[in-house]
């Protein structure tokens, strides 16, 4: 599996599991698709440490900011402020059982991951 492949297929099962009302699993799908466009997009000019196959999640957006740049600076501020914004929903839909995720937050989550993902495979 590519990670392309790997973020066509969360963004789906973000939209799916919206549908079903299961707001904290979606939130995470739509992370780990955004995650993944990203990875895509920083594969020959990104290094990771040893025994990592990806980026690491709390450094993306600077690696947004620091490898992506055949993209427009407000376009790396875009991307890597919805990422920083995705992974901070992500971990108070994994972790936070206390934390409201509902369906509006779950719409904004899979709308950043779609722009996420348009934007860097464009």
């Amino acid at each position: 599996m590519t990670w392309h492949e790997m973020s066509t297929e969360n963004l789906v099962a973000a939209k799916s599991l919206s549908l079903d009302a299961r707001w904290r699993s979606s939130v995470s799908r739509a992370y780990y698709s955004a995650y993944a466009a990203v990875a895509e997009a920083l594969e020959g000019l990104a290094s990771y440490k040893e025994g990592r196959f990806g980026p690491s999640h709390d450094a993306l957006p600077k690696l947004v900011m620091t490898y992506l740049t055949a993209r427009r600076i407000y376009e790396r501020r875009r991307i890597a402020t919805a990422a920083h914004r995705l992974y901070q929903r992500r971990i108070a839909a994994d972790y936070k059982p206390f934390e409201l995720i509902d369906q509006a937050l779950t719409r904004d989550c899979i709308q950043d991951a779609s722009f996420i993902v348009r934007l860097v495979r464009s």
